[in-house]
């Protein structure tokens, strides 16, 4: 648990080194090409400044890139290749490529937004600042609507977890932010019984039942543009 930071700064997105983060961004402000890979044409999608990697899903949504060296990959069709994220679980089923997807379109969203505000930016400050905004929700979300959930108004009230209305809120330097393994090896397994054997997805057609043990690390419905539209 330790390898990746410790803070709630988005490293499942950007990952824990600098080496991660800058492969996974553009560095440019724009290419709209094909790329052939395994005789499977996959779009690279329109890149703008400040943004992250992104190839685009069979309804030309895009989803995140792929990656040929991750290891195991089980696609359904031959060619399709595993994708690539800021943490290396992202894999491992579609609920989780989902989510990497879902933090990937909404960076890339705020730094377009941010480049028409400001066009003067540069690449670096355009993604440092959707860095930052995308940070502050997912901050925000923890906090201020999935712990409340789990833990209940009293313990929420009892260890002060909720966000402040006003005032400010100050960096402690001298605060150890790691995880116990107590937590790492028991309490936080709690997550994977909120995980349940069958999903359903929704679509203007049809819906459609499929059980999570047949999609472990197999990105098809992703690139079919089946679940994260």
């Amino acid at each position: 648990m330790n390898k990746v930071t410790a803070f709630l700064d988005g490293s499942a997105i950007y990952g824990s080194t600098m080496k991660t983060s800058n492969s996974l961004r553009s560095f440019q402000k724009g290419i709209n090409n094909f790329s052939h890979y395994f005789n499977v044409k996959l779009i690279i999608f329109s890149i703008e400044k400040g943004q992250l990697l992104a190839i685009a899903d069979a309804k030309g949504n895009p989803i995140l890139p792929f990656d040929p060296t991750v290891q195991p990959c089980q696609p359904q069709s031959p060619g399709l290749k595993c994708f690539k994220a800021g943490d290396d679980r992202v894999n491992q089923q579609p609920l989780l490529m989902t989510m990497h997807t879902i933090w990937l379109r909404n960076h890339n969203n705020h730094a377009i937004r941010l480049s028409q505000i400001n066009p003067n930016w540069n690449d670096e400050k355009l993604f440092q600042e959707a860095r930052r905004i995308t940070m502050a929700e997912i901050q925000h979300i923890t906090y201020n609507e999935y712990l409340p959930i789990i833990l209940g108004p009293l313990l929420m009230d009892y260890y002060r977890l909720y966000s402040k209305t006003n005032g400010n809120s100050y960096y402690e330097s001298y605060t150890d932010p790691s995880t116990w393994n107590e937590f790492v090896t028991a309490a936080s397994r709690y997550g994977h019984s909120q995980i349940k054997n069958f999903y359903m997805l929704n679509s203007y057609r049809n819906k459609t039942i499929f059980p999570l043990k047949d999609t472990f690390f197999d990105p098809t419905l992703h690139y079919n543009g089946m679940v994260s539209d």
